[in-house]
């Protein structure tokens, strides 16, 4: 689950709201006003929530939307006529593990959204192989570290095709970048996507074999990239 603590979001198609059909009408109509639930039909308009609130599947707006409360995201987000935000726990991807369980595995954390993460220690996060109409995005993707312990490698974080063939963009993240250890923090990566790439990965990858440098993951996004630091 995503998790986001007050945002303002804004796009331009329909909303879901407890499978049901809601209210239509212009861009500027009044959409939900609640405190909190969870929603998976149809509306447009603006929608205000004041509480924990969760998003069901594919899911668009076609006025404002504030969440003054918690928000819980399953799928795909589409933003306007040509950007999609996709998102993901980090422990519903794939992960290459060398077969030890010990070197990557999902593992509860009651800090984590939905009380999971994935845990990598000479290990790699993959996926979720995605096609995206191309433009600039950013990869979100939200670490800590068991030590600040500088290990001989760094955490690389990369946007990748396999059928091209490379890497969109690439960062490697020190232990020192993080402002304490087992803290949560938020990294992003912004890459440009061409056209015609049907298999995009976002991959997390902690190559070090050291057992008290553990990368933690809570989830991962892919957003367009609007300028604005996450």
């Amino acid at each position: 689950m995503r998790k986001i603590a007050l945002i303002w979001i804004v796009v331009f198609s329909v909303f879901a709201c407890e499978g049901q059909q809601g209210p239509k009408g212009d861009p500027g109509d009044t959409g939900p006003q609640g405190p909190s639930g969870t929603f998976s039909g149809n509306f447009s308009g603006n929608a205000q929530f004041s509480g924990p609130t969760t998003l069901n599947g594919t899911t668009t707006f076609a006025g404002n939307a504030q969440f003054n409360g918690n928000v819980s995201t399953y799928g795909l987000l589409s933003v306007g006529s040509a950007y999609n935000v996709w998102f993901s726990e980090s422990e519903a991807l794939n992960l290459s593990n060398g077969g030890d369980p010990t070197n990557g595995a999902e593992i509860s954390d009651p800090d984590a959204s939905g009380g999971q993460a994935t845990s990598l220690v000479n290990a790699v996060r993959f996926g979720p192989y995605r096609s995206l109409p191309p433009g600039n995005y950013r990869y979100v993707t939200r670490l800590k570290v068991t030590s600040l312990a500088d290990p001989a490698l760094g955490i690389v974080v990369d946007a990748h095709s396999v059928a091209a063939g490379r890497n969109f963009a690439a960062q490697t993240i020190s232990a020192q970048q993080f402002g304490a250890a087992n803290v949560w923090q938020t990294f992003s990566l912004p890459f440009s996507l061409p056209a015609g790439v049907t298999d995009l990965e976002v991959r997390t990858v902690n190559s070090n074999n050291v057992a008290a440098f553990k990368v933690i993951e809570d989830y991962v996004m892919i957003v367009p990239d609007m300028g604005v630091s996450l």
